[in-house]
């Protein structure tokens, strides 16, 4: 019943978020909102999943009433944006990311860090529409997006706090580092 009553917002339109949103609403959550591009892919996939597309992608729009949020393969300017006003509401975020045949997946959880700002600079997303390698990493990060969320909503733990499990195809290995708090972080840091 906790996932039926569950709202989440995903931000993102490509292969991660379709991925983590065609999981989501197969396991049962009860509200998905995102870009028009993933919801034509996501909607069916569970008649009692209601998918909202988002009119627009503004930090505060994908936050608001939201359980959870996914930052899924978007940019780091927009994960450094939903985490800023994530902290402000003191709602989870989720990011995921591919970078040519690994990716990573990471959950914050408010000001207690570390936060999106502190991760050491990740590799944008990059040759995934191409690379039919990438595009199977994509799949595989969406479906870590999604279990990570779910133990979210469930209010299971989860080995992605101050954590980042990666994953490196070429190896078929999944690993995790710790994420340390950087003590000047704006976010989440003491400021100095």
């Amino acid at each position: 019943m906790a996932l039926l009553s569950a709202s989440v917002s995903i931000c993102g339109a490509g292969d991660v978020a379709v991925t983590a949103g065609l999981y989501l609403a197969a396991a049962g959550v009860g509200c998905l909102r995102v870009s028009s591009a993933a919801a034509e892919a996501i909607e069916g996939a569970n008649p009692d999943c209601h998918v909202i597309r988002l009119a627009t992608h503004t930090a505060v729009d994908a936050v608001e009433g939201a359980a959870a949020v996914l930052c899924a393969g978007a940019d780091t300017a927009t994960c450094a944006r939903l985490g800023a006003a994530c902290v402000d509401v003191g709602v989870p975020w989720l990011i995921g990311n591919v970078a040519d045949t690994s990716g990573w997946v990471r959950l914050c959880r408010g000001a207690d860090g570390p936060c999106t700002r502190c991760l050491a600079h990740a590799p944008e997303h990059s040759r995934c529409d191409y690379d039919p390698l990438a595009q199977m990493v994509a799949g595989m990060v969406g479906t870590l997006l999604a279990t990570e969320t779910i133990k979210v909503l469930l209010n299971l733990p989860s080995a992605a706090v101050s954590r980042q499990l990666v994953f490196e195809a070429l190896d078929g290995e999944l690993r995790d580092a710790v994420v340390a708090t950087k003590r000047c972080c704006p976010l989440c840091g003491s400021g100095g």
